[in-house]
Order: C-alpha cells, then sequence, then structure tokens
C-alpha cells in the first residue's frame, strides 16, 4: 500500500513539474507585416509556434487565410479596430483538430468567403474560445458565413460583434453535427440569411444562447434571426429589436422539425416584424418574456402570453442603446430575475 501511494505521489510530482515546464516555456511571438515582429506573416507566426505560445499581431490589413495550430492563442496588440484579417473571398481562418486552450481574440475577420465558414470555421473535434473580434461583411455560398462550427466540435463564443454577414442559411453562425457551442455577450447587426436564421442556426447539435443582442437582422423564407432543427439547446437573456422575418416563419425563434429540449427564458422581442416572434411546433419551456409591438408575438407558443411569466408590455430600452433597460423597466423588477439585459457587457461589445 506505501508503494502505491509512493507512486501515485511520483506520478502526480511529475505531472505538475511538466505542467510548470510547460506553461513557464510558453513565448509569445509578434507578427507586423513591415518587419518590424518575429514574422511578417500571421501564418508563419502560427506555424513557429508551439503549445501554449501566444501569437500576436500588431495593427494592420493582412491579406491571409489562416489555419490554426492546436493549443496556440493568436490575438492583436490594439484590438479589432485596428487588426485586420481580409480573406479576400476565401475563408479567414480554419480551426481544425484543435485542443482545448486554442483562442482566437481582437481581431476584426471581413471579406471571407467559400462554402462555409468564411469568419472562422470549426471542425474535427476541434475545441476553441473565440471572443473580442469583429466579424464583418462575409458572404458564403451555403452556411455559416461568419463562424461555421461542425463534426463534433465546440466553441466558447462571447463578446464578438457580427455585422452584416451573408449566406442562404444561419448567416452570423451555424453549427452541425452533434457540435456544442455557448454563445454569449454578443452582438449581431444587419445579417441576412435567403432561407433560414439570419444569426444563429443550429441542426443536430446543442446551443447555450445566452446575453446576447440582436438587431435590425433579415431572415429568410423559413426563419428569422435564431433556428433549431433537431436540436437542443437554451435562448436566455438575450434582446430582439427590429429584426425581419417572413409570413411563413419567425422573426425572432423558431424552434421546429423534434427539437424537443429548448428553453426560451426571460427574453425581450420588441419591434420585430415579418412573422411571429416565436414560432414553435411543439409545447416548449417559454416562460418570463416580454413581448412589445411585433407584428405578431407567437405561434405555438406554450403557454400562451399572460401565463407563465410571458408578457406583453413596453420594455423600456434605452433610446440610444436599444439593448439595454431603463432604471423604470419593468423587466428588472418582474418576478422573473432579469429579463434581457440590464448591464454593460465588458469591452463594450
Amino acid at each position: 500500500m506505501i508503494r502505491l501511494q509512493f507512486s501515485k505521489m511520483l506520478f502526480i510530482g511529475c505531472f505538475v513539474l511538466l505542467a510548470m515546464v510547460s506553461v513557464s516555456s510558453a513565448a509569445t511571438l509578434t507578427v507586423d507585416r513591415h518587419g518590424n515582429g518575429d514574422h511578417i506573416t500571421i501564418q508563419d507566426a502560427l506555424f513557429a509556434a508551439d503549445w501554449g505560445d501566444e501569437v500576436v499581431v500588431l495593427p494592420g490589413v493582412y491579406l491571409e487565410n489562416l489555419v490554426m495550430v492546436s493549443g496556440v492563442h493568436l490575438t492583436s496588440l490594439e484590438g479589432p479596430a485596428e487588426t485586420i484579417i481580409d480573406g479576400q473571398g476565401t475563408r479567414c481562418i480554419e480551426v481544425p483538430q484543435c485542443a482545448p486552450g486554442t483562442a482566437i481574440s481582437g481581431l476584426t475577420l471581413t471579406n471571407g468567403g467559400g462554402e462555409q465558414g468564411g469568419g472562422i470555421w470549426v471542425f474535427d473535434n476541434s475545441a476553441v474560445e473565440i471572443s473580442g473580434n469583429i466579424i464583418s461583411n462575409c458572404k458564403v455560398r451555403y452556411e455559416g458565413a461568419g463562424i461555421h462550427v461542425q463534426r463534433y466540435s465546440y466553441a466558447s463564443i462571447h463578446h464578438n460583434r457580427f455585422l452584416n454577414n451573408s449566406s442562404p442559411m444561419a448567416a452570423a453562425i451555424s453549427v452541425i453535427v452533434y457540435s456544442s457551442v455557448e454563445i454569449r455577450d454578443n452582438e449581431f447587426v444587419g445579417n441576412r440569411s435567403e432561407i433560414r436564421a439570419a444569426a444563429i442556426g443550429v441542426h443536430e447539435s446543442h446551443a447555450e444562447i445566452v446575453d446576447n443582442r440582436l438587431f435590425d437582422n433579415v431572415g429568410g423564407q423559413t426563419t428569422g434571426n435564431v433556428d433549431f432543427y433537431k436540436a437542443t439547446g437554451r435562448v436566455s437573456n438575450n434582446v430582439f429589436v427590429g429584426n425581419v422575418g417572413t409570413e411563413g416563419g419567425a422573426s425572432c425563434v423558431a424552434v421546429r422539425h423534434g427539437s424537443s429540449r429548448v428553453t426560451i427564458v426571460r427574453n425581450i422581442f420588441a419591434e420585430n416584424t415579418g412573422g411571429p416572434a416565436l414560432l414553435t411546433d411543439a409545447c416548449q419551456s417559454v416562460s418570463c418574456n416580454i413581448f412589445w409591438e411585433n407584428t405578431e408575438p407567437h405561434t405555438g407558443l406554450c403557454p400562451p402570453i399572460g401565463q407563465e411569466g410571458n408578457l406583453q408590455v413596453d420594455p423600456v430600452l434605452c433610446p440610444d442603446n436599444r439593448g439595454y433597460a431603463e432604471e423604470s423597466s419593468p423587466c428588472l423588477t418582474m418576478r422573473c430575475g432579469r429579463i434581457g439585459l440590464s448591464r454593460q457587457p465588458k469591452n463594450g461589445n
């Protein structure tokens, strides 16, 4: 027994020592297109990086199409306004078979294209954190113009801005083939789809969609902003304002074709047009939502407005930023707890 305990202690000690060596040996590689860094191109820096390293990009416009390296953090020195990756009609970043610890932050990804994932394509059992980026003006031929997550992958997507991306389906984010995402504290503005889901499409996967702001997105023929198809998840504390759907679909959230475990709670749906704010094909867990001046509040909503805290009342949003509630808003004092957004997110995103 003593020998076994000693062996176990020795194993743990070696593991901790290896972890300490790995962390202590992590390096920072800089990229400057003018030659004032360790590398001139971002891809060269990524290929030179090891697990745990950070690649820091100096300000500038980089005409590159990148492949991420597992365990590396790609970021910028001055933030997304100053650091731009232009995909020139091709995918900006691929994330293939990357393990947890892989991260992309502080960049503008624009003008991405291809079949899917014009901004970022996450696939084949990858895990990645995507935060603090601006993903704009990407256009693809199929789905996921901003970010496409597929084939048993996981992504934490938070504090990003998705602006004016377009595709036939799921213009900002698509999640398919048994993948899982957490989508939190993002802003979606002016994204457009031809068929379904101007913002987020979830197909045979799981999504936690929390504390996001969705304004002025234009959905396609069947659904407006968020579409669950044979999927599971949660839509909580989001604000949907000024979005456009179609008469045959939802302007904000559609839950359909066997998506039987989707919770929709504490959201604000205001001034959305061209279809019901919610469209469900089965009785969902829908509670404590506020509806105001939508073309139609819901179709198939269970329970109906007036029950389970679902109310039709003015949310009293700030005039300068539609995502946040005024101090006089009923959203802050209801028995359900906080409804929609009542605080400024970090980094101003």
